[in-house]
């Protein structure tokens, strides 16, 4: 996955089914859903189950909140691990870069303070 900026200053379209990802194009958009391991075809569903309980906007939920959300609505740990490598795909982050609630939920281990 690519950064693209916009030069108009308005946002991009974002995906209409999830409507968590944004594309510059739809070309973007068509490599996006067939590219590799962690492509959109394979987070585009788990992305829309989430925002029917839960916000990535972190000023209107805390990473606890979301943590809690998704345990309240007995959301998968597969799908929740998956996203998590998606995410980590995304960023070039690892899975040591995972903040605490989400580890937490990942494991099982919601509260729990040694993985904090």
């Amino acid at each position: 996955m690519h950064a693209h900026y916009s030069t108009t200053g308005k946002a991009f379209p974002r995906c209409g089914k999830c409507k968590a990802v944004q594309y510059c194009s739809p070309e973007c958009q068509r490599r996006d859903w067939k590219a590799g391991r962690y492509s959109h075809r394979a987070i585009c569903d788990i992305l829309n189950e989430l925002s029917r309980f839960a916000t990535f906007d972190r000023t209107v939920m805390s990473m606890d909140e979301f943590a809690t959300a998704c345990e309240k609505h007995a959301f998968p740990r597969e799908r929740a691990i998956l996203l998590a490598k998606w995410m980590c795909a995304a960023t070039g982050a690892t899975t040591d870069d995972i903040p605490a609630p989400y580890k937490e939920l990942l494991t099982g281990h919601i509260g729990i303070p040694s993985l904090r």
